[in-house]
């Protein structure tokens, strides 16, 4: 039997993209074949292709190969030894090379999990790789309250706005950025106190005027490059600083020395790290399906493209105009 999946055929563009008639592949022990509704599109998936993960001396990934580690769908049939799941049942999943740009995708059965029936599949996938995220990062490094500054950079992209949202319902004094004037007010919409339009305002000033100089107790940094030394001048006295994200090119080096005269912290985020056993999976997904009934986030969806434009998904993946999450209809 085959399927219809996405190969990158090359490192390089969104050209590299084509669609392709492929084997379709056969659950084994502990694992399950979803057919799946929706992929997400998130940056992960743009630097597998441009091969931006590889460190120098490494060998690059065979080619081709099939993107994406997010999908929802409906289980299509199970491997031996899978006790929870039952064909027809509908199922998430966000977990590394599992290659949801296809019609179908094998899912370890501890790396599922199921979907309620109050929640769609558009909302399930459009929530679980920026819901996921903003839990950790919210949940897992600062505990969060009205005494807490946190600085969210990136603050109308797929995750930045879940963020923003969220840390605005745990009370913090929510400080975004932008990268134009035209975000500044769909920001304050989602619940940012303080809005700094980083194509004309300074980062650090601008954080020391909300902080009455004190600076922020918690930076989520999205964008990376050279801009990352702005969003580490404004932290505060042991203050913590966790950059998740490429947007903006990779991090610069930083000199141990200088965490020490304000005993501050950079943190590193893998996301997968923290959801590895089914049980920090389920409390993760839960968390946020939990705080989308509660009305505390709700997903932006940029876009829906079809499977077959692919390619033309990770065009607009690059436009830094966009807001909110994209997403593969299969």
């Amino acid at each position: 039997m085959t399927m219809q999946a996405i190969h990158v055929t090359q490192f390089g563009d969104p050209s590299v993209l084509q669609l392709a008639t492929v084997p379709r592949p056969t659950p084994k022990d502990n694992q399950v074949l979803v057919k799946l509704t929706y992929s997400g599109v998130n940056f992960n998936d743009y630097m597998e292709r441009s091969d931006f993960y590889r460190h120098p001396g490494a060998p690059a990934k065979e080619l081709p190969f099939i993107l994406g580690e997010e999908g929802v769908g409906v289980v299509e049939e199970v491997g031996e030894q899978v006790t929870d799941l039952q064909p027809g049942q509908r199922v998430g999943f966000l977990w590394h090379h599992t290659k949801s740009y296809a019609q179908y995708s094998v899912v370890p059965e501890n790396h599922l999990f199921p979907i309620p029936d109050d929640i769609t599949d558009e909302v399930a996938v459009a929530l679980m790789h920026p819901g996921i995220t903003a839990r950790t990062l919210l949940y897992e490094y600062k505990p969060l309250n009205s005494e807490v500054a946190v600085l969210i950079t990136g603050a109308t992209g797929s995750i930045g706005s879940i963020l923003v949202q969220w840390a605005s319902q745990l009370k913090a004094q929510v400080i975004a950025t932008v990268s134009s004037s035209a975000k500044v007010e769909q920001a304050k919409q989602l619940g940012a106190s303080v809005v700094i339009d980083i194509s004309s305002q300074s980062l650090v000033e601008e954080v020391k005027k909300a902080t009455q100089g004190r600076g922020v107790d918690l930076a989520l940094d999205a964008l990376g490059g050279e801009g990352f030394y702005d969003v580490f001048d404004s932290l505060a006295v042991r203050g913590t600083v966790v950059p998740y994200g490429v947007a903006g090119g990779k991090y610069p080096s930083l000199n141990p020395l200088d965490l020490v005269d304000r005993s501050r912290v950079v943190a590193g985020l893998m996301l997968f790290n923290f959801m590895d056993t089914k049980e920090a999976l389920l409390k993760s997904i839960n968390t946020v399906f939990e705080a989308y009934r509660n009305g505390w986030i709700e997903p932006k969806i940029a876009k829906v493209f079809p499977l077959k434009q692919a390619a033309d998904a990770h065009r607009f993946l690059e436009n830094r105009g966009r807001v909110g999450t994209i997403l593969l209809k299969i």
